[in-house]
């Protein structure tokens, strides 16, 4: 089993890079899949070799007359165990989910333990009827992707800086949004909350001090 690959991004077109493998194997092209929220994290390409985990699929195409490979990247072993578990979800299979996971699967988790259908409706491939399935057969099971999952590949991490957009978080205040969700608040709300913080306080880059500033936004 191919289990991890350490490669450098020539592009990256949609939600399929061109990676290349270090020397002496360095005359290699690899296609790589990604889920969408990773090929937008990865947009531009860093320049240093990127480390992925990875799963290798094998396709049938035509009818099952031919088979082909398909190889998906993640930047964490816990990202590529959300998704082994999301896609086993009925009716959500590997082409759907790398679509579907337009958010950090640690959003999407916290979405899944708040019963937060409306937000996932709102996912690619993810209508009402899906997100209802989803929580039902994925609640309780999500936990521990709340806030591991959350974290860019190192190479492609941001700094963590409070100055974002609610559609485009910091890893802090990812993090913040978690333990929001933990608190009792929606996955919509709790972004809402820190949202705020990062409009109006933007010099509070510590998770502590962000949940803090959201939490008094609360009463």
């Amino acid at each position: 089993m191919l289990d991890r690959l350490t490669a450098t991004i020539e592009a990256i077109d949609a939600q399929l890079a061109r990676v290349t493998l270090p020397p002496p194997l360095d005359a290699l092209a690899l296609e790589l899949h990604l889920p969408a929220f990773l090929a937008e994290q990865l947009d531009p390409p860093p320049t240093h070799p990127t480390t992925f985990h990875t799963i290798l699929l094998l396709e049938q195409q035509s009818q099952g007359t031919s088979i082909s490979p398909r190889l998906i990247g993640f930047a964490t072993p816990e990202q590529r165990d959300f998704f082994r578990l999301f896609t086993t979800t009925k009716g959500i299979g590997p082409r759907r989910a790398l679509r579907a996971l337009a958010l950090p699967p640690a959003e999407i988790a916290a979405a899944i333990a708040a019963k937060d259908t409306k937000l996932l409706a709102t996912l690619p491939e993810i209508g009402k009827r899906t997100a209802d399935s989803i929580c039902a057969e994925l609640s309780g099971k999500v936990d521990k992707f709340i806030i591991e999952s959350s974290a860019p590949p190192h190479s492609a991490r941001r700094p963590l800086t409070a100055q974002t957009d609610e559609d485009n978080f910091s890893e802090s205040a990812l993090q913040v949004v978690a333990a929001l969700v933990r608190l009792g608040e929606s996955n919509t709300d709790a972004r809402k909350l820190v949202h705020r913080v990062v409009e109006t306080k933007p010099d509070l880059l510590s998770p502590d001090d962000i949940l803090a500033a959201a939490v008094s936004l609360r009463f």
